[in-house]
């Protein structure tokens, strides 16, 4: 999958996730004119750094400015600086898992059309939680987190399977996410594979 393909298969997809509306379709990329996250206001995506300049235009200090399709060398746009680097990542053949979770444990999910939603607590405490949404064969994994007092008890692999289970029993076998470098090996050992890496950049001046 090239990395076009990629966006224009993540992106309405990751808009049903959040629960924001469609992104509008901008030369070379997308804008999402709302993001509501509490932090920025929209989010311009581009496939390529083709365009970086002509892009810039419909920014302010006030939005994400993210950009695919690195190669070695990338600089950033003046006044820019990195917020991170994440990694798109794939997996075409999605199947059943089973899962395995310790009886301390309560699983609680969230069903709308389109999205679910899991929650593992420890008794009143949110241990683990994650979100897909799925339309047209393709899912879209988000929000995979963990609260560090429950880290290193194999609760993301969990929600990823819960998760991995329900899109599958909704006829979706390709799925689609972007990783932080810390997330990218739990993922590669539920067999996904990195196709590229993205930068997601903020106004030096915040």
């Amino acid at each position: 999958m090239d990395l076009k393909t990629f966006w224009d298969n993540w992106v309405p997809i990751w808009a049903v996730s959040r629960q924001i509306p469609p992104a509008k379709v901008i030369k070379n990329g997308y804008l999402f004119e709302e993001v509501k996250d509490g932090k920025r206001e929209q989010e311009l995506l581009l496939y390529s750094p083709e365009g970086m300049t002509e892009a810039e235009a419909y920014l302010s200090d006030k939005d994400y400015f993210c950009v695919s399709g690195l190669k070695e060398g990338f600089s950033v746009p003046k006044g820019w600086v990195h917020r991170l680097f994440n990694f798109m990542m794939i997996n075409n053949h999605l199947q059943m898992q089973a899962v395995s979770l310790a009886e301390k444990f309560a699983i609680q999910t969230e069903k709308s059309e389109n999205r679910f939603v899991v929650k593992i607590y420890h008794q009143q405490t949110l241990a683990s939680r994650g979100q897909v949404a799925y339309q047209n064969g393709y899912a879209v994994v988000d929000l995979i987190e963990t609260n560090e007092n429950y880290r290193r008890q194999g609760l993301a692999t969990q929600v990823m399977k819960l998760l991995t289970n329900y899109v599958v029993e909704n006829g979706v076998t390709v799925g689609l996410l972007c990783a932080s470098a810390q997330g990218k090996p739990l993922y590669e050992a539920l067999g996904w594979y990195v196709i590229g890496q993205y930068s997601r950049m903020v106004k030096a001046t915040i």
